[in-house]
């Protein structure tokens, strides 16, 4: 929940009406409250057994920005003829293929059209400027890593959740918490 001033912010970097156009319309004491509405992308992952540890991550952004990095992120991939993988059309990134030259990062094995270490360099390209575009956007980034033990001694959420779940509620719950300021 925003705050009327914090309202100000979320509206300024949204791609829709102002914020002065978001209080007139449901008539803002300074100490009333707006929802925002993300929408948010979240992975987990643990080690092989789940025995150690699980983590999340998430990022979350206004639709209207989520736009303008898809738009950003698709024209990265076309200069790379990189093609489509994830059921809304966004090219997907995995660091294990980026780092095993897997996946979307198989292109780069081509030792004819990459000869070493030419694949590498094109796929390190490929991420440092698809993280860059992440980075200079507006989208709240957010992770967490769990020990096994110790999400074994939270009986009450064991019994609703698996640990992973946990993990990415505890990401949502931060980032939510943590969206004013």
């Amino acid at each position: 929940m925003l705050a009327q001033q914090e309202c100000a912010v979320a509206c300024a970097e949204s791609q829709g009406i102002s914020w002065q156009e978001a209080v007139s319309l449901f008539q803002f004491q300074k100490s009333d409250y707006l929802a925002v509405l993300y929408r948010t992308f979240i992975d987990d992952s643990a080690d092989e057994r789940r025995e150690d540890v699980v983590t999340a991550g998430a990022v979350f952004a206004t639709q209207g920005l989520w736009n303008i990095v898809r738009r950003e992120w698709t024209k990265r991939l076309q200069r790379d003829d990189v093609g489509y993988f994830h059921s809304d059309d966004v090219g997907y990134f995995h660091s294990t293929d980026y780092y095993s030259l897997k996946g979307e990062f198989f292109r780069y094995r081509d030792s004819t059209k990459y000869p070493k270490p030419k694949g590498s360099e094109a796929a390190k390209a490929l991420r440092d400027d698809l993280e860059a575009i992440l980075q200079k956007s507006h989208v709240i980034g957010m992770g967490v890593a769990i020990p096994i033990k110790l999400y074994n001694q939270l009986p009450s959420y064991r019994s609703r959740c698996g640990p992973q779940t946990f993990a990415r509620c505890i990401c949502v719950c931060h980032a939510v918490a943590n969206s004013s300021g």
